[in-house]
């Protein structure tokens, strides 16, 4: 596992070499938008490319990759993220929340109904939520105890058992028919077994066509509730393939229309751009990358999930500050990220760092890595993504900056699937560097992962031992409307959790796609490039010209 001085000198220097690179090419990319058109065009048809199978029809079962964005194109929430990071309505056409962060009422749009014709109205809210998402096996993760009811076919009423003022995201979770699926197990139903062409949807686009491993064909909702012209695109034909360089080749090769690079992609396409026709375009910055700690204290299968004595370690907020204080975040940024990415949020001071550590009883050792005060050498393994090369680059950058304090920390790289399965069902990890996306959380979920409730709430899932302290905080801030800012103060209290970079959403969309918009927020959610994709527009092919018949 160890590395030489020389191995060493010579991984940072490329990474400089490239993160000077990329630092000249970022400052071109565009705005959040493309300019807009003077009359909106109808009748285009957008090409995209999916990686991999959708893996399921059903949206309650969609959580990244090619099934959340075609499932949320053909289905659609009560509310809808908007590009200020907020929520706006999407089914429902006004929102309340009462004073006490315990009660919600939606009030839906008129006239709303489902691709096939059917009405859609409260029963569809109610069933969604109580026999979809309230099941426990959707990973909607709803608060324990919530009451729906619909007072009448258009009002939904929703009561929490405690007050919770960022419940809204919840009410982005795509509505199911009642009509459709109220037979049966609704998550058992609309798989890839399923005709995806006979779904009742309500979103702006409805399946026309699906080849297994090829091709995905999604034509404009007739019934969809906008104006009676949108969306402005006729549909939307998805090749099905492989991997990324597949897709890469196909953007590159002008198939596809847009494309999320990666920070290794991101050179040759800045380069590549005047003959390709196509802009560069900044969404802002995606959710923090964490190195996270194991403060599970359950034991797994007979065993403990930190081998000790890391447990002790990692519970002793004193070592964990000292950890956040000798992170340089800046030089993570253009080593690991080639400048694609922000710095985390966090104070950096190495000697402020070693003083943390040597106040919290842990010294320095005859080869320069500390000790704890029963004399055991700090060392610990950090699990991360070995499918992501900037994982792999982030986390050789927490090794040489840690060792820098004396903390001996072995980036161990695993298969993306593997890496949650540690993590999220043995819980036998010490640290790694991940976020609660990146593991797998919808959205919605992904929001209030530090609440100790929440499924993803992967550094500490809970046990019969009860909450810290400043874990009962955390979970009391969710009753204030200045939650976010107080939980920001903890977090700088206590670092459950290490905030390391904040990747930058980068998409690159071909110059004739007018009208689109690219935010880190919304991508998140929708799952797709453009997050406005009923107002995007793009002109349809001319006309064949039709050759005159012999003797004209």
């Amino acid at each position: 596992m160890a590395r030489t001085a020389a191995s060493v000198i010579s991984f940072l220097l490329m990474a400089r070499i490239f993160a000077f690179a990329a630092a000249l090419l970022l400052a071109g990319c565009t705005s959040t938008s493309l300019p807009l058109a003077p009359k909106p065009v109808t009748g285009g048809v957008l090409s995209g490319t999916l990686v991999g199978d959708p893996g399921t029809f059903n949206p309650a079962l969609a959580r990244r990759g090619s099934a959340l964005e075609v499932s949320r194109l053909m289905f659609a929430g009560l509310l809808m993220p908007d590009k200020a990071s907020g929520f706006s309505p999407d089914l429902a056409a006004d929102f309340q929340q009462a004073e006490d962060g315990r009660r919600y009422r939606v009030q839906l749009k008129p006239a709303l109904v489902w691709s096939d014709g059917q009405p859609l109205g409260a029963n569809d809210v109610v069933f969604s939520f109580e026999r979809v998402y309230g099941d426990g096996r959707s990973p909607g993760s709803l608060p324990r105890g919530l009451k729906v009811s619909a007072p009448d076919e258009r009002t939904v009423e929703f009561i929490l058992p405690a007050p919770d003022f960022d419940f809204a995201a919840y009410l982005t979770l795509p509505i199911l028919p009642a009509h459709a699926l109220g037979e049966g197990d609704p998550l058992a139903q609309w798989g890839l077994d399923a005709d995806p062409t006979t779904l009742p949807v309500s979103g702006p686009f409805l399946c026309r066509g699906y080849t297994p491993n090829a091709s995905l064909e999604l034509a404009a909702n007739p019934r969809y509730w906008r104006r009676p012209e949108q969306p402005y695109l006729a549909g939307i034909r998805y090749r099905i393939v492989p991997d990324r360089p597949a897709a890469l080749a196909r953007f590159q090769s002008g198939q596809s229309d847009t494309y999320r690079p990666t920070p290794e992609e991101y050179a040759a396409l800045v380069a590549g751009r005047s003959a390709g026709n196509y802009a560069l375009v900044s969404g802002g910055a995606e959710q923090p990358v964490y190195l996270a700690f194991n403060l599970n204290r359950t034991a797994v299968a007979g065993k403990a999930p930190v081998a000790s004595p890391a447990a002790d370690w990692f519970a002793n907020p004193a070592f964990r500050q000292g950890v956040a204080l000798a992170i340089d975040r800046t030089r993570l940024v253009q080593e690991a990220f080639l400048n694609t990415a922000e710095a985390g949020k966090g104070t950096f001071d190495q000697g402020a760092a070693r003083e943390r550590l040597a106040a919290a009883g842990f010294k320095g050792g005859a080869d320069g890595v500390l000790t704890d005060v029963a004399g055991n050498k700090v060392s610990f393994e950090v699990l991360l993504d070995g499918d992501d090369p900037a994982q792999m680059r982030l986390g050789e950058g927490v090794r040489a900056q840690l060792a820098l304090v004396g903390l001996d920390a072995q980036p161990r790289p695993l298969p993306r699937l593997v890496l949650r399965n540690r993590i999220l069902r043995q819980k036998r990890w010490q640290a790694a560097i991940t976020n609660p996306e990146r593991l797998g959380a919808p959205p919605p979920a992904s929001l209030s992962f530090w609440r100790s409730a929440n499924p993803w709430h992967f550094f500490d899932l809970g046990d019969d031992q009860g909450t810290p302290p400043w874990q009962d905080q955390f979970d009391a801030t969710y009753g204030n409307k200045a939650g976010a800012s107080e939980r920001e103060q903890l977090i700088a209290a206590h670092q459950p959790l290490v905030e390391l970079v904040r990747p930058l959403a980068i998409a690159a969309i071909r110059a004739d796609v007018r009208e689109s918009r690219f935010s880190a927020f919304e991508s998140t959610y929708n799952g797709r490039i453009l997050a406005n994709i009923w107002e995007v527009q793009k002109a349809p092919p001319p006309p064949a010209e039709v050759s005159p018949a012999p003797g004209s």
